[in-house]
């Protein structure tokens, strides 16, 4: 997602990539629609910007972890993140 490939030098990459990342976000607003209907998302957050900061978190969770030397768990940095973000958005 950083490298010059997608960002300077490869627009069928870089097209592709943002179709993805649509993709993810259109799911999440999706899933967290459905949780503020429901009663146990959070209602006054818009879910773009919910989906954006989730997508976000991991992005930077899985940068520092790669650029640290991948010396620690990913799977419970990300499981201590998710408690985190979990109790900013519950309702």
């Amino acid at each position: 997602m950083f490298s010059d490939e997608v960002h300077f030098n490869d627009q069928a990459l870089r097209h592709q990539l943002a179709e993805v990342v649509k993709g993810r976000t259109r799911f999440l607003e999706n899933l967290i629609r459905k949780g503020q209907a429901e009663g146990v998302v959070r209602d006054d957050v818009e879910p773009a910007n919910l989906a954006l900061t989730f997508l976000g978190m991991i992005q930077a969770r899985v940068l520092t972890w790669s650029l640290s030397g991948r010396k620690t768990g990913l799977k419970e940095e990300g499981e201590d993140l998710w408690k985190a973000f979990r109790t900013m958005v519950e309702s």
